[in-house]
């Protein structure tokens, strides 16, 4: 008869991840986003060089010369690209998105030091539920 024996209780312990791993993942998620469960956070676009990612065939991110823009033209070209992603051949639609709504689901393209936009409150809603 073969009995097995108990295990220490040290092999139970789970050390507690240190501070540095778990600000690690807490940013990893928070850059790569999660859905459904919430969206993707603002990138860095100033570390990334420019028309480095391809969002469609004719659409480069970030745009050329961006950083000379006001924060106003930063905005323009942020909602630029959103209805372009949004009115691909594939999603055309008559009907447009409300402006709080296009921006916020992609939230991700914003360059740093673009203008604010206004929050209606769907909008908000929207983002307190996240």
């Amino acid at each position: 008869m073969i009995y097995a024996t108990p295990t220490p209780a040290a092999n139970f312990y789970t050390p507690t991840p240190s501070a540095k791993l778990l600000i690690f993942k807490a940013r990893s998620l928070l850059i790569n986003g999660n859905m459904p469960l919430f969206p993707s956070a603002k990138r860095d676009w100033a570390t990334v060089e420019e028309e480095s990612v391809v969002l469609l065939p004719n659409l480069l991110w970030p745009p050329k010369n961006w950083r000379p823009l006001n924060p106003d033209q930063r905005l323009l070209a942020v909602e630029f690209a959103c209805m372009s992603l949004t009115q691909g051949e594939r999603h055309s639609s008559i009907l447009l998105p409300e402006r709080s709504f296009l921006i916020h689901s992609f939230h991700f393209l914003m360059l740093p030091g673009s203008a604010g936009f206004p929050l209606e409150n769907k909008a908000k809603a929207r983002i307190y539920t996240y």
